[in-house]
């Protein structure tokens, strides 16, 4: 009964620690957390001429303040982040309940995370549930994302709280259209998704067809609107080397590939603005035509997957705001080589096993977890890579590497 009690109370542990760092960020900060927030300028502002009289004078003081852009050409978001959830801001004028917002998100992500576990008991005991719950709570991945609530925190929440209530209609369908509409690289998710359905990872149900019908429809139905706007294509982003921190790597492949094809040339900025370039898969063929070619495809690929998982080189010195944190730099680059790497690798190795059939011990649900962290890290190492992207899939890296650590189970043909 004493020991039941004392795990009640170390559960209580991640949220508490959580909840610390929050409040000793709010309090550093004065709760301006808006100078953490990635592209922050570009979603306030479309929030600033959709709401118009009804922006607070907080609002009208951070509208003065930022480099506006009410417009970048065709290139406009989403409305779900900056009219429904910069809100606080516009309507209330409330940094506190700005902050509370991401408070909620972070604190929800562990919650539901802590429910996804305890379904699992059959096949990850209570102490690798533990470690993996504190683990997550202290994930600059989910802190940067949450604390500082981010278009990636929201989306991540969503996608969480869709796996949490896998099994009930409702609240799945909606939280995934909600995470349709927020980024555009939801796409990703979809033939990982067919994946796992052609495999007999999730049910085959009417019920599950029709949220992906709807959730499918929605993405369609929000590309026409917004996201068709957005420069490049796949193309674009597959050769794209800058804004991911890739010091050095950056100006070789510029270049690299003004030699090989036909790239724009900002005239104002005289500097190649890859998205803009009109490249397609001739582009591709162009580049790969060489032997450095073929390594500059090879080398970029491996870079985006390295920054994904945590270690980008560029943000190991360079902050985004005056009052930025040196030591979540080494916090993150902890996690990378301890929690995302390995985690990152016994996915790989676990998600061989699945496909080929080789593993039948674990719960569909952790195969289906596992498939999708695997594969959403390795497509997404086609696009456009930085850290904040690879929430929420953090929290399956995290476990799968405390599994390894502890060395509780085993992830791969567990014969026992």
């Amino acid at each position: 009964m004493i020991k039941k009690i004392l795990l009640r109370k170390y559960y209580l542990f991640p949220y508490i620690l959580y909840s610390l760092i929050t409040a000793f960020i709010w309090y550093q900060t004065k709760f301006d957390l808006i100078q953490f927030i990635p592209d922050f300028s570009f979603y306030f502002s479309y929030a600033y001429k959709f709401w118009g009289s009804w922006n607070s004078d907080l609002a009208s003081n951070i509208f003065s303040n930022i480099n506006s852009q009410l417009y970048r050409g065709e290139w406009q978001p989403s409305p779900i982040y900056p009219v429904l959830i910069l809100s606080p801001l516009n309507i209330l004028g409330s940094k506190i309940a700005f902050a509370l917002e991401g408070y909620l998100i972070g604190i929800g992500s562990i919650y539901f995370l802590d429910r996804i576990l305890s379904e699992l008991n059959s096949q990850i005991n209570q102490r690798v549930k533990y470690f993996s719950l504190i683990a997550f709570s202290l994930s600059p991945i989910l802190l940067t994302n949450t604390i500082a609530l981010s278009t990636n925190g929201v989306w991540g929440f969503l996608l969480i709280t869709a796996t949490c209530f896998s099994n009930r209609f409702f609240i799945r369908t909606v939280a995934l259209i909600f995470a349709s509409f927020l980024r555009p690289n939801s796409i990703v998710l979809l033939p990982i998704i067919l994946i796992c359905y052609w495999k007999y990872l999730i049910p085959r149900n009417n019920g599950i067809k029709l949220t992906i019908f709807i959730v499918l429809f929605s993405y369609v139905t929000c590309y026409a609107i917004y996201f068709k706007g957005y420069p490049g294509n796949f193309i674009n982003y597959f050769l794209l080397p800058n804004g991911q921190g890739f010091v050095g790597f950056e100006d070789y492949a510029g270049q690299f590939l003004i030699s090989k094809i036909d790239l724009y040339v900002d005239p104002i900025k005289n500097k190649i603005d890859y998205l803009y370039s009109d490249l397609n898969l001739k582009s591709i063929f162009n580049v790969v035509s060489t032997p450095e070619g073929i390594n500059y495809v090879i080398q970029l690929f491996f870079l985006k997957m390295k920054s994904l998982l945590g270690y980008n080189i560029k943000g190991l010195y360079e902050v985004r705001a005056e009052s930025s944190f040196w030591a979540s730099k080494i916090l993150r680059t902890f996690y990378h080589y301890f929690f995302y790497l390995p985690g990152f690798f016994l996915s790989i190795k676990s998600t061989i096993s699945i496909v080929l059939e080789k593993n039948k011990s674990y719960d569909k649900k952790i195969k289906f977890l596992i498939i999708l962290t695997s594969f959403f890290i390795l497509f997404s190492s086609t696009l456009i890579a930085l850290p904040r992207y690879t929430f929420p899939f953090d929290c399956v890296l995290i476990v799968i590497a405390i599994l390894f650590w502890t060395s509780s189970i085993r992830l791969m043909d567990n014969k026992s």
